[in-house]
């Protein structure tokens, strides 16, 4: 007579083994959690900057019916301004994309409307200036708008992490003492910088002008506002 394995016990055997081992496991396993009490805490630090990055959006507009004949007067305005700008040191270049529109009256085409755009940046603000003076013969003036460069920026930031990192410790240092407390410490910690501060309008010319009119644009710098904070977290003995 045959006799059948007794595969229910030996699984009964496994499972069991399974059970023991992660009952093993949840048993070694220590607390993760701090069982004393966790202080937020935050500080920060700002700092007024003198603007010194410059940026200008200037266009070249025009209207023709043969868009071909347009085309080349873009081209041709927008390559006399690129080559003045590239003779003036300093000055960035970004030419954007060409459009064209058609302008319709009762449904029947007028003539087409170009449109191409001129970017120059510069943290010499003088040479810009008088450089925009000059291209506002024949080209439109869109937006003029100071900021803080990048390098500047990121200067102040990292000195501004030390005083910010200095309060953030006077902090823990107020509370350690009123808490009667021999000593704290330190749990989690961030700083955040605000990045780049928005750039700061300036009010600019929609419209071209005459050789006679153009100037250098009457520029104040002004300020921007740089910022960074910490937060983060002590524990008490």
């Amino acid at each position: 007579m045959s006799v059948r394995p007794k595969r229910p016990a030996l699984a009964w055997l496994f499972v069991a083994g399974l059970a023991g081992a992660a009952s093993s496991v949840l048993a070694a396993d220590p607390a993760t959690s701090d069982p004393r009490p966790e202080i937020q805490l935050s500080a920060a630090a700002e700092r007024e900057v003198p603007n010194d990055l410059m940026r200008v959006t200037l266009a070249v507009e025009s209207e023709n019916r043969d868009p071909a004949r347009l085309a080349q007067q873009i081209n041709t305005s927008m390559q006399w301004a690129v080559e003045r700008a590239r003779g003036v040191d300093g000055v960035e270049i970004r030419s954007g994309g060409y459009q064209t529109f058609p302008v319709h009256q009762k449904g029947k085409l007028l003539h087409w409307r170009a449109r191409q755009d001129l970017q120059l940046e510069s943290r010499d603000t003088d040479r810009l200036s008088a450089l925009v003076g000059e291209l506002q013969t024949r080209l439109a003036v869109k937006s003029m708008a100071l900021a803080v460069s990048t390098e500047t920026r990121r200067k102040v930031e990292n000195q501004l992490i030390d005083v910010a990192l200095d309060r953030f410790k006077q902090r823990a240092e107020i509370v350690r003492r009123n808490l009667d407390a021999g000593s704290y410490d330190l749990g989690t910690l961030t700083i955040h910088t605000a990045g780049a501060p928005p750039p700061v309008p300036m009010r600019g010319g929609g419209m071209r002008v005459t050789a006679l009119q153009a100037a250098p644009a009457a520029v104040e710098a002004g300020t921007s506002t740089i910022a960074v904070r910490v937060s983060g977290s002590i524990r008490l003995p």
